[in-house]
């Protein structure tokens, strides 16, 4: 039998226990689960304030990989939860319930509408997508947490940096005149946001496809700053181009192996691929493979893996990359894949943990659509479609450019912002 002095030596001890964060932690780390951290969460005040700490995130990820929750269509807003039987359906149901993707919460000012731009560890990147209807280069920008209803909006690009924008072309959704995304932040930038307990930083870039070159900013919430990329030429960057350019040159945006990678179209006869490199922040332009059909996807297939595919009809084409020791890449062909042998189109909409995301449209023989899915291709074991839908019917309205949303179920989610 339990004496009164056992009892409260008991409580004692349990008062002891969930004080101690570290020592929670510990015990908490070793849930074998994320479906066992989320009900330890939701049990007990005290496991949750330890499960939603960012020191706690930091290790949950080298235990635990992030996961598919959804895709958003940046054209319109609409997030699309993964569904059954994806096993993130019921985390991804608890985001979409969650989290305000219509960012109600931000600043309205003289009738700006927020317009995502780009995603990343729960952040989205916006700007002002009625500033100036597309004729603005600059636009108020800003980075927020839609689950916890946090924001930050970044400070204009100063005027002795924003002086080389001139005349950029149009790019991407609804005609902006510049591209925004996030970049990774350094080792030193993460190591001295855990030694204070704050969230992890970010950093983005700010480019514009001007006439005579590329103009890049880049922002860091460490510095509160912006600062100037080394910006260049077209010639530069590829000596066939005309010293100006009529529209925009670069498109297809991809990362991989800490590089942004994208598609050099101009002139048409002869693409390269430009490449920056995120630790030494220079650009590089390659050889890109002599292939027919939109470049597409860069995927990362372990450390040391790249591979880089073309989408034609319903030829697949795909081609393996090494890196050279002058920052470009080598591409050797791989075999083709022939998707299903019906009347649909393919997009693609990203790749994530070695696999492809792919939006099929089929349509009857009047070329009518009929249906839509969206269906990963793993490229880890073997190329083939996975058996399990991660959406089941994204609508007739939904298409891309998109961005996916890789994260964490909302109960082991902390702040981003």
């Amino acid at each position: 039998m339990t004496t009164r002095s056992s009892r409260l030596e008991l409580e004692a001890a349990w008062e002891k226990l969930t004080r101690s964060d570290d020592l929670l932690a510990d015990i908490l780390i070793r849930l074998p689960t994320l479906a066992d951290l989320g009900r330890a969460a939701a049990s007990y005040v005290a496991f949750r304030r330890v499960v939603t700490s960012h020191h706690f995130h930091r290790r949950l990820r080298a235990l635990h990989p992030p996961s598919l929750l959804g895709v958003h269509a940046l054209s319109t807003g609409e997030f699309y939860p993964v569904e059954s039987p994806n096993s993130s359906a019921p985390a991804a149901r608890d985001l979409a319930a969650c989290a305000d993707f219509g960012f109600s919460f931000l600043p309205a000012q003289q009738g700006s509408s927020w317009m995502a731009r780009d995603i990343q560890d729960g952040r989205f990147f916006l700007v002002d997508s009625d500033a100036g209807n597309g004729d603005a280069a600059f636009t108020m920008l800003a980075v927020c947490d839609p689950l916890h209803r946090s924001y930050v909006l970044l400070p204009p690009i100063p005027e002795e940096l924003a002086v080389a924008v001139e005349q950029p072309h149009l790019v991407n959704v609804k005609e902006r005149r510049c591209e925004v995304f996030f970049l990774p932040c350094s080792e030193e930038e993460y190591a001295a946001a855990a030694a204070t307990g704050s969230p992890d930083p970010f950093r983005v870039m700010w480019m514009a496809q001007c006439p005579a070159k590329l103009v890049v900013f880049l922002f860091s919430s460490a510095t509160g700053q912006w600062q100037a990329v080394a910006s260049p030429s077209w010639q530069e960057l590829n000596p066939d181009m005309p010293a100006t350019t009529d529209t925009s040159s670069l498109s297809c945006r991809n990362y991989a192996q800490g590089c942004f990678f994208w598609l050099l179209s101009n002139p048409p006869n002869d693409r390269k691929l430009l490449v920056l490199n995120t630790r030494t922040m220079e650009f590089t332009a390659g050889k890109c493979p002599d292939q027919k059909g939109e470049f597409a996807i860069i995927m990362e297939l372990g450390e040391s893996k790249l591979q880089m595919f073309f989408l034609r009809g319903s030829i697949l084409s795909r081609f393996s990359g090494n890196r050279q020791n002058e920052g470009t890449y080598q591409w050797t062909p791989l075999k083709s894949f022939t998707m299903l042998a019906l009347p649909c189109k393919y997009n693609m909409l990203g790749a994530f943990g070695g696999n492809m995301l792919l939006q099929i449209i089929m349509a009857d023989d009047d070329g009518c659509t009929v249906g839509s899915g969206c269906f990963w291709i793993d490229f880890k074991s073997s190329v083939s479609v996975h058996g399990h839908s991660v959406r089941g019917v994204l609508g007739d309205e939904f298409h891309p450019p998109s961005a996916l949303h890789i994260g964490y179920p909302p109960s082991l989610s902390p702040p981003a912002i």
